[in-house]
């Protein structure tokens, strides 16, 4: 038969168990959100985008899709850039923070 401390021991190693569980069920749900969310945003940019954007008329002939809005130097073609990147910039990060976690549990 097992002390009243043996089993206070097993009942907290449970509860932190449970608790760890809950917290990489939380963190992939997170990371599946933003991979999502970045996805629905380079689409939405890609679907919307090239219907705005203006080009001079001296400007070379290119079919008008996304690939047309870098070829005119204008602000909204850094602005898209910068949000791309900025998504794949927090995509990478995202990724090395899941794998130093997955690292550390296998230690």
């Amino acid at each position: 038969m097992r002390s009243n401390q043996e089993i206070a021991q097993q009942v907290l190693i449970r509860a932190k168990k449970i608790t760890w569980l809950r917290l990489r069920k939380r963190g992939y749900l997170l990371s599946a959100a933003t991979v999502i969310t970045g996805l629905m945003l380079v689409f939405v940019l890609a679907v919307f985008i090239p219907k705005g954007v203006d080009l001079p008329q001296d400007a070379p002939t290119v079919s008008h899709t996304l690939g047309a809005l870098f070829v005119s130097n204008s602000a909204i073609s850094y602005i898209v850039v910068g949000v791309l990147a900025f998504i794949l910039g927090a995509c990478v990060v995202l990724l090395s923070q899941w794998l130093r976690e997955k690292e550390k549990h296998n230690r």
